[in-house]
């Protein structure tokens, strides 16, 4: 049993380095544990509970509330030129103030990809034409990005 565990923790390792989805493989490779126990449902109840319990409900269903709201009076579009704006005028800050204008960013909409999104459109435009690589760009959109997480 612990050579099969060794296994299975050695293949998602090496599906993970490959780049495969991230939740499919650590799906599989629980339920793939879960079987070998012998009990295939455990892995399915696990999630079925931690799904019902009352704080994660009320915390989803407010962010999503949250973001229909930014989405819909399109504050979040608002929210990132006004923090684009004030970095324009700070060249020396301009780095940190992407990250932590980012972060800002992160803690008003719910998912971290949509940060992404919303804020690299915006932010790594201004950081490559104040003349700061590509790259390193990328590096202060996501770190503030992360920072929150």
């Amino acid at each position: 049993m612990i050579l099969l565990g060794i296994a299975i923790i050695l293949a998602t390792i090496y599906l993970l380095i490959k780049q495969y989805e991230t939740r499919m493989v650590l799906f599989t490779s629980g339920v793939v544990m879960a079987t070998l126990g012998g009990n295939p449902l455990a892995a399915f109840n696990a999630f079925a509970k931690s799904m019902t319990t009352a704080g994660l409900i009320e915390a989803i269903c407010s962010v999503m509330g949250f973001a229909f709201v930014m989405k819909y009076t399109e504050c979040d579009k608002h929210l990132i030129h006004l923090v684009a704006n004030a970095l324009t005028k700070i060249r020396p800050l301009l780095i940190p103030g992407a990250t932590l204008g980012t972060f800002a960013i992160n803690i008003a909409l719910p998912t971290a990809a949509g940060v992404s999104a919303a804020v690299g459109t915006i932010f790594i435009p201004i950081l490559v034409a104040a003349g700061v690589h590509p790259a390193t760009a990328a590096a202060a959109v996501y770190a503030g990005t992360l920072a929150a997480c």
